[in-house]
């Protein structure tokens, strides 16, 4: 659900906590869960991100806030290549 918000431009900042450790795996949640960008008219889709501020936490977590921007600066025109 967070990658359709995201994408529909209904997000306006995202704040994250980065707690030092490495998670993996296929089947292992994202913050943007959801549907893979699949065609060149879904990076119409992404919304870039501007970081607003970054706050070291104790014991090396690390908060960011981002402000959502609207549009890809100088985004490719359909067919040219990425």
């Amino acid at each position: 659900m967070n990658a359709k918000l995201l994408r529909e431009g209904l997000i306006q900042n995202i704040s994250i906590v980065v707690a030092p450790v490495i998670v993996g795996g296929r089947a292992t949640s994202t913050l943007v869960d959801g549907d893979s960008l699949q065609t060149l008219e879904d990076l119409k889709l992404l919304r870039p991100l501007k970081l607003v501020e970054a706050r070291a936490l104790e014991d090396s977590y690390v908060h960011l806030r981002y402000q959502v921007l609207k549009k890809i600066k100088n985004e490719p025109e359909l067919g040219q290549r990425l």
